[in-house]
Order: C-alpha cells, then structure tokens, then sequence
C-alpha cells in the first residue's frame, strides 16, 4: 500500500510497495510558484489563456514546464472531447467546472493515452471525466511513474466501455483519493483494475457495483474507505473483488475502547490499534494477527 508522507513544507514522499521512496517537489528548492489558470471552451473567442481547442490547451500546458495549473472546463459552447494520443497533464494540474452551478463533462477518446512517465498528480474538481472505454487513459504499464488522481467536489470519474480508465495492473503505483462525494464508475464498467491500485473514499464519495475490477498483476491492491462511503443502494456493503485488500473503516458507527481488559478486549481491532490492557496493566498492541506489548510479545 502506499504511504504518502509530508515531511517538510512543499515536499510529498511517497513510499511505494517495493519499498523505494520517490520524493516530489513542485519546484526546485520547494517553492511553489503561482498557479497559472486556462479556460477551455470550444467557440469562445480565443486569447492568451482561453482554448477552443485540446491541442491548444495542450500546448499551453508544455509550455509551463512543469509549473501547477488549473483548467477551467466549459462544454456550454461544445463538446470538451480529448483525441486520440498523447496527453500530458504536466505537474500539479486541477481541471474543474468553469461554472460551479453546471457540471461540465470531458470525455477520452480511444487511444487518447495519459503520459505517465513522469510523477502525475491530477485533481478533478466539480466535473465529470469520462474514456470512451477503447484504451486505458491512464495506465502503470504503459509508461509508470506515480500517479496520484484525487476526484473531490461531487466528481465523477468512469469508463464508458470495456476498459478502465485507471489500468494498474503491471504492479506500477496508482494512488485514487475520492472524496466531497465523489462517484466512482458508472455501475456497468469497471472504472480502476489491476494489484497498483490504492483506492482511498472519504467525505460520503460513492463506490459504484463495478468500480473494481480484477486484481491482476504482482502485489495487493487496496481498498480503504469510511462507513459515510457507500455503493448506489444506500446501507450495501461495497463490493469488492476478490485479490484486494479491504481496509474499511466504520469508525463512525464504533466505539473504540482505550482501555479494556483482557477478556473484553475488542472482537474486530483494526491494525495497529493501541489499548490499555487494565487486567496487565500495560499497553498493548494488534498486529493483525495477536495482541502485543511494547517488545513484540503476545500478551
């Protein structure tokens, strides 16, 4: 699973499961730099940061060099369509409804690929992102690299066909972070696949009956999410495929002991849970499998 970890301002290690940390800085040294903000909305009158165009906005986007940005999303005058080939978001990239009122939608087409080769993080704000379901937008096996994607703000991510959107399956790091009632497919397509995955709901974000798709590949992936997530029937349980790891959370609706003892220590403890054992009189520890004290020992 991967651990991201602030060690300092405007650092981001994250440690990934072979255990090699990479760290990321938006700019040398640290420093953030102003964020640059586009428009792209077909049949508007074109200027210096507004595109009628993907390969306009795509050019504005290398010519940034790395440096954050935020795209403005505006489909009231066409359809926000990304053709087939390569696409790169560049550095810290925040695409979100132009109009907070209108969710504006854009859609992959097929072939349409995500150049991961570099570390990606990507943040879909208040809009919906679709593929076309041909081709993996965003795929470890195509190019690797780290790819960190947060949907917030009542987004949507999904794939329309056969294929998913996010493809982890060759053991690469692909970390989704829902929350702000986020949605997660479409309930017919699988929106994410493969043992790369990290898939983190929080904030009410909605798990759809077929946002998982099959555990392929090398290693485990994850999915950890809160008791307010829930699938489209309200109350289900979220399905999740067998060959993933299921680290769900009701912290919501359980009471959590700080202090118990030894008979009445919890049934269901999550791991790395602390409680103070009166009957010992120590603190002890679940490791997943047995309750420890400080060295380790069962207790």
């Amino acid at each position: 699973m991967l651990v991201l970890t602030v060690d300092q301002p405007n650092v981001l290690e994250l440690n990934t499961p072979t255990g090699s940390p990479v760290t990321v800085k938006p700019q040398p040294g640290g420093a953030v730099s102003a964020v640059t903000s586009f428009l792209w909305k077909p049949g508007s009158a074109p200027s210096s940061n507004v595109f009628q165009t993907w390969a306009q906005v795509q050019a504005a986007i290398d010519a940034l060099g790395g440096v954050p940005y935020k795209l403005g999303l505006d489909n009231s005058g066409g359809a926000l369509t990304i053709p087939a080939g390569a696409v790169r978001l560049g550095g810290n990239a925040v695409w979100t409804s132009a109009n907070p009122a209108v969710f504006a939608a854009v859609t992959f087409s097929n072939g349409a690929i995500i150049d991961t080769s570099a570390n990606t993080f990507w943040t879909i704000d208040a809009c919906i992102v679709s593929s076309q379901g041909g081709a993996s937008p965003m795929s470890t096996a195509v190019s690797g690299g780290i790819q960190f994607v947060r949907c917030t703000n009542q987004a949507v991510l999904r794939s329309l066909g056969a294929s998913p959107f996010i493809d982890a399956t060759s053991g690469n790091t692909a970390v989704l972070l829902l929350d702000g009632f986020s949605q997660l497919g479409d309930r017919v397509h699988n929106a994410v696949v493969g043992s790369g995955m990290s898939v983190i709901c929080t904030g009410a974000s909605l798990l759809t009956s077929n946002s998982l798709g099959a555990a392929t590949g090398p290693g485990t992936p994850v999915v950890n999410y809160e008791a307010s997530s829930e699938t489209e029937v309200p109350g289900t349980p979220v399905t999740v495929p067998a060959g993933w790891t299921n680290l769900r959370r009701d912290l919501a609706l359980q009471v959590i002991p700080t202090a118990t003892t030894t008979v009445a220590r919890p049934a269901s403890p999550q791991l790395g849970q602390p409680v103070f054992d009166t009957t010992l009189g120590i603190p002890i520890w679940w490791n997943g499998t047995n309750w420890v004290n400080s060295v380790g020992a069962i207790v």
